[in-house]
């Protein structure tokens, strides 16, 4: 029953499971695949309608064939049939998390909306708030959700790491450092918790703190097989060392980094933000250590083995620009643009993007003048009438 509850590592089953366990075992496996058991199912939710037990069932039904659709459906004809079973929160959670799985932000805010003014302390309603909002690219108002479910759970980690992250992506310095914030009382209260030693490295060095970057990475020790774990931290003491001026050094550990990427399985679920973030700190070492022909070398496997990371892409070449190497390194993005579809098109999204901007920014400067124009000539006409009135 996995739709059943948001992709947050802080959420629960909800109660209602037990039951909807009991009428598994009724149904046994004919709820999979078979088209009778669907229509006992059916008949079963019109003739018990207060039961959000079979409710639930039947939209899982739906969602073991792949009909996300008709599970909502189904969902809705239930409260339909039975309003009270709007306020029930296994209902609500079941349609919002549905359609956070289906990629629908807005559909699963609003439920998640309504999960709240039911139960206004529900952490699991505020977390699943913020996913949707920060799904729909709001990272302001994700991180409100976010703060509500602190408040209600103070010392819960995994909120104060998902705060960590979140505010990771501002741009804003004190909210950086927010992030840093969170992770340190994250990580007094479990010292050891994996995911806030990496956050909280990637959090320092958003806030430019390299030195406190470096000791805390360099402090970290993983088993041999935790392949991310040292790829994560290889990457992040390489960025630092670049940081604090020392390249060559760093040069050294983004080797290590993406040594320890490549071990990794290909379905790993973190394999390709772990490649594409130890290629671009690498590149950037070799640039900051005067390796401008292995730099564009590597710029160029980086181009071909990560396509769809054109915000780094952009990033190295402009470095490779400034260092001198203008030449070289366009050489190897148009060549990686035109033999790979999916970068040709980023980068002519791109391009449609900055021209818009272009343009703006010149409709910006052109109001500008024409303001400035008609105050000159506003103040003009008060120094002329000023003076006729001197004059008379």
């Amino acid at each position: 029953h996995s739709w059943c509850r948001t992709t947050e590592p802080a959420m629960r089953r909800r109660g209602v499971r037990a039951e909807v366990d009991h009428y598994d075992k009724i149904y046994s496996e004919e709820v999979d695949n078979s088209d009778e058991a669907l229509l006992r199912l059916k008949t079963d939710c019109r003739e018990d309608p207060t039961d959000p037990g079979k409710a639930l069932l039947l939209a899982e039904a739906y969602l073991e064939r792949d009909q996300a659709e008709d599970a909502l459906k189904s969902l809705r004809k239930a409260v339909a049939r039975h309003p009270p079973l709007r306020r029930n929160m296994d209902m609500i959670f079941a349609v919002a998390n549905i359609n956070l799985e289906q990629q629908n932000g807005a559909a699963a805010e609003r439920e998640f909306e309504h999960a709240v003014s039911v139960e206004p302390d529900n952490v699991e309603a505020h977390l699943g708030l913020a996913e949707a909002r920060f799904m729909m690219g709001d990272l302001e108002r994700s991180v409100n959700a976010l703060r509500k479910a602190n408040r209600v759970k103070p010392d819960d980690v995994d909120i104060l790491v998902l705060m960590g992250l979140r505010l990771g992506f501002a741009r804003e310095p004190e909210r950086r450092q927010e992030a840093a914030t969170h992770l340190e009382r994250a990580l007094s209260i479990q010292p050891r918790h994996e995911a806030a030693l990496l956050a909280y490295g990637d959090a320092l060095l958003r806030s430019s703190r390299h030195q406190d970057a470096l000791k805390h990475c360099q402090s970290l020790s993983w088993d041999q097989l935790q392949f991310y774990e040292w790829g994560v931290t290889s990457r992040q003491i390489c960025t630092a060392l670049v940081g604090v001026g020392s390249p060559e050094s760093a040069v050294e550990a983004g080797s290590e980094a993406l040594r320890y990427v490549s071990e990794l399985d290909e379905a790993h679920p973190r394999k390709v933000p772990a490649t594409i973030e130890a290629h671009g700190a690498f590149c950037e070492a070799l640039v900051a250590s005067g390796h401008h022909e292995q730099a564009v070398e590597a710029f160029e496997v980086f181009c071909d083995e990560c396509p769809m990371a054109i915000h780094l892409h952009l990033k190295i070449k402009e470095k490779l620009r400034v260092a001198g190497f203008e030449r070289e390194a366009d050489k190897v993005f148009e060549a990686a643009a035109a033999n790979d579809p999916v970068l040709g098109g980023l980068l002519a999204e791109y391009r449609q993007v900055q021209e818009q901007d272009r343009r703006e920014a010149e409709e910006q400067v052109k109001t500008q003048r024409l303001l400035s124009m008609l105050q000159m000539v506003a103040a003009a006409a008060v120094c002329l009438g000023g003076a006729y009135m001197l004059l008379t």
